[in-house]
């Protein structure tokens, strides 16, 4: 009586073990193939081959990556038609892009950002101090034994003013652009500073004068105390000479040979013009012995 009740259950576990069946086909052959990747449903996929951020030609297997889903396969080739992102003729192992710049050619290096060639720079000066023999400036004299109005009417080219000073006068003495010498009704034209002046050939030239060193004796406008002091006032002037052509490169030693490629500076100082100065001093005492 319990044989048609057996047939019934074995009737119904047939489909069960059927499943199991296929079932456990289906893990034998994911273990043995790799081209079936089971993950965890909570898990972000992950390519077969991924390259390791910072190190160039290496690469990770997604079955050794940590945290993998049970099962995943351990197998490194790429399932059937999966590619690797290997870069077409790459030396193997290495993944990913070149890294070249648009533009550079493969196997160049690009330049450096902010380079430039060197600028050409014009060729420095060789230099040398002289005397102009005979050559001087047109020193015009104003109403004035102090004031002077230096014009370059000697020289084939501009000449500039690097300097001036009265090197034979007293101490106290000294080249200045006082206000007496600024005035343009002492001068007959507008003041023109020598200061860093360059004058033109045949141009308008510049205007200075003399005076009195802070703490020096007051200048005097004459009496009992007054003394009258002479000095040479002088510019320093200086030219670029590109061949021997006229003056002042016509005086320069017969060692130097200026050219467009090889300049040269020279240095001299023009012979100027004696000028005067008035200041009020204290006689000198008596000799108590009368002599």
């Amino acid at each position: 009586m319990w044989r048609p009740q057996l047939k019934i259950v074995a009737m119904a576990a047939l489909p069960v073990l059927l499943l199991t069946g296929g079932m456990t086909y289906l893990l034998r052959l994911s273990s043995s193939t790799g081209a079936v990747v089971f993950s965890s449903p909570s898990g972000s996929a992950v390519p077969e081959s991924a390259a390791v951020p910072g190190e160039p030609g290496a690469s990770r297997s997604a079955g050794s990556s940590a945290g993998a889903a049970p099962g995943t396969s351990s197998s490194e080739s790429p399932a059937p038609g999966a590619t690797t992102g290997m870069v077409p003729g790459a030396t193997t192992g290495t993944t990913g892009t070149t890294g070249a710049s648009p533009g550079t050619s493969p196997g160049s290096t690009p330049a450096a950002a902010g380079s430039s060639s060197p600028p050409n720079n014009p060729p420095k000066p060789e230099r040398a101090t002289i005397t102009v023999g005979g050559v001087r400036l047109d020193n015009s004299v104003p109403n004035d034994d102090r004031c002077l109005t230096f014009t370059n009417t000697a020289f084939d080219q501009p000449v500039r003013v690097v300097g001036a000073g009265v090197p034979d006068g007293p101490a106290f003495m000294i080249a200045t652009e006082s206000e007496r010498c600024q005035d343009p009704d002492l001068l007959g034209h507008s003041f023109r500073s020598c200061d860093g002046a360059t004058l033109e050939p045949g141009g308008t030239g510049c205007d200075s004068g003399v005076g009195v060193r802070s703490g020096g004796p007051p200048e005097s406008d004459g009496g009992l105390k007054a003394v009258q002091y002479s000095g040479t006032l002088q510019l320093t002037l200086r030219a670029t000479c590109t061949s021997r052509a006229g003056q002042p490169c016509a005086s320069l030693p017969a060692r130097f040979a200026p050219s467009s490629a090889t300049p040269v500076e020279v240095t001299w100082t023009d012979p100027g013009r004696t000028r005067s100065i008035v200041v009020d001093e204290e006689p000198p005492s008596p000799s108590p012995h009368g002599g």
